[in-house]
């Protein structure tokens, strides 16, 4: 099939062949999580911002464009292999204006770019010089297109496993298919997930009363009395009047046994901070929280099994989450956190002696969403990161401190300065040092990768601790932009679980 025109971004997004993706002659399925690559409409919106990924499919070989494996940091070479399921065979495009575009691996946490300088190499975005870091796309026929670099004019090429930068002289090797990564669709699904399962589990109110709230007045009788109970918060409960009082510090303690659930989808509390301190057993869900005084929700002290579900949290000036001093088996799932300088500490330097045996949290499916910095900040813990979406973090995502063990699996990462932040200089690090060990997760437009992480054992697993459902990198963005925050999950389910 010959496609007319020669606009790359209108002539793609007309080709769109309602088959199984036709490699070098061969009709070719993948069968695995990747399901079907289907040359997508959506590659008319390549931008800077998109979620898509791309596959670079060579006519002569029907192998795919892809980073070798191992070479985590600095420049690193590509070759050619056979498509599998790893991120190191994804590419973005990012808009450089004017039709061209720089291609950046998604497995490199500094966006690598395809660059001319060193041929067959990848660089990092800080390596000086751009024109060859810039490609312009022609098409050619039967969909594949010429690939060129736009300061020496030539075009990416393949010779066997090989690739290069060489003068066009129309070989198939020099033609390339670009398929949109289209995942095996999956559900979401909202069962409590991570150490919030652990050591008995988190019940919240289960068997208790079920009361409803829709005053500050009720909202703070409830959550202080003693027994289990379910509060169903209903409209908005504005604690500013009071909490701008003098003496009123904001913030309001919740004791043991209980579940908190905001109905429908604009249950909403404003101006305060929950705290949760030598308590147990705590479930919050479909809530949304802003303009707390300090931080929005504060678990500390020894706190036990706590479930965060499907909140939306913003405008806390210390924090949206911290999780400190001693504070343990705790989950959270599925919540939107955004727009603030802060996510939260899952851990404090300082506490070495209250969090060195504690601060187990697990991090699913969240939206982190405009922040600045500790997304989260990790210290001490055994922390688990898993299909998490982060966009717009302007400082550093994953803060690594002393004595923290994380492991991040799946996430999918699109802008950030910088994804990992090593804080090697704070107390403890030299005797106890913070490591974090990542399968699986896809990294676009993050600026900068200086960062160095100690190379030691992890030493310990999620799936020795407890029963958990991943969903494949590609799914995530879609998957979590759809079904984290509230107005996602209904009342009466949420009632019944877990």
């Amino acid at each position: 099939m010959d496609v007319a025109g020669t606009d790359f971004r209108s002539c793609l997004s007309r080709f769109r062949p309602n088959f199984h993706l036709l490699v070098a002659g061969f009709l070719f399925f993948h069968p695995l999580s990747y399901g079907e690559f289907a040359l997508g409409k959506r590659i008319s919106e390549l931008s800077g911002h998109s979620d898509d990924l791309y596959l670079l499919v060579n006519q002569a070989t029907g192998k795919t464009l892809s980073t070798v494996r191992g070479q985590s940091s600095g420049a690193a070479q590509v070759e050619l292999t056979q498509l599998d399921d790893t991120v190191s065979q994804l590419w973005a495009f990012e808009d450089a204006g004017s039709g061209r575009f720089r291609i950046a691996n998604a497995s490199s946490k500094s966006g690598r770019l395809v660059d001319v300088p060193s041929i067959g190499k990848i660089f990092k975005k800080a390596e000086e010089g751009t024109g060859g870091k810039e490609w312009t796309l022609e098409k050619v026929k039967n969909g594949y297109f010429r690939v060129v670099n736009h300061r020496t004019e030539r075009s990416l090429s393949a010779d066997g496993k090989t690739v290069s930068c060489r003068h066009y002289t129309k070989e198939s090797g020099q033609h390339w298919a670009i398929h949109r990564a289209v995942p095996t669709p999956e559900r979401p699904d909202f069962r409590m997930m991570g150490w919030a399962t652990a050591q008995g589990g988190t019940t919240g109110g289960k068997d208790g009363r079920v009361v409803k709230v829709s005053t500050p007045e009720d909202f703070e009788e409830y959550i202080s009395k003693a027994e289990p109970l379910i509060i169903l918060v209903e409209g908005t409960l504005d604690f500013r009047p009071v909490s701008s009082k003098p003496g009123n510090s904001g913030r309001y303690h919740i004791s043991s046994d209980k579940t908190i659930l905001g109905l429908g989808d604009d249950a909403q509390i404003l101006g305060a901070e929950l705290r949760l301190r030598r308590v147990r057993n705590v479930i919050i869900r479909n809530l949304k929280l802003s303009e707390s005084p300090d931080t929005a929700i504060a678990i500390s002290t020894g706190t036990t099994h706590v479930w965060i579900d499907h909140c939306t949290i913003s405008g806390a000036p210390d924090g949206l989450i911290d999780i400190t001093t001693g504070a343990d088996f705790i989950t959270v799932s599925w919540c939107h956190l955004k727009n603030a300088d802060r996510m939260g500490l899952t851990g404090r330097v300082n506490n070495k002696e209250t969090d060195k045996e504690a601060i187990r949290v697990t991090y699913h499916h969240n939206w982190f969403d405009n922040l600045r910095i500790r997304v989260p900040y990790g210290a001490w813990g055994k922390i688990h990161l898993f299909n998490n979406y982060y966009t717009n973090i302007h400082q550093y995502g994953i803060g690594i401190a002393a004595g923290v063990q994380i492991v991040s699996e799946n996430s999918f990462w699109n802008g950030a300065r910088r994804s990992f932040f090593v804080r090697d200089k704070d107390d403890g690090w030299k005797h106890d040092p913070g490591t974090i060990t990542d399968v699986g997760s896809i990294f676009t437009n993050i600026l900068i990768d200086d960062q160095v992480v100690p190379n030691i054992p992890i030493g310990w697993h999620p799936e020795n601790e407890y029963a958990y459902t991943k969903n494949h990198t590609l799914n995530v963005p879609h998957l979590v932009k759809s079904g984290a925050g509230t107005g996602i999950i209904r009342p009466a389910d949420a009632i019944k679980s877990p």
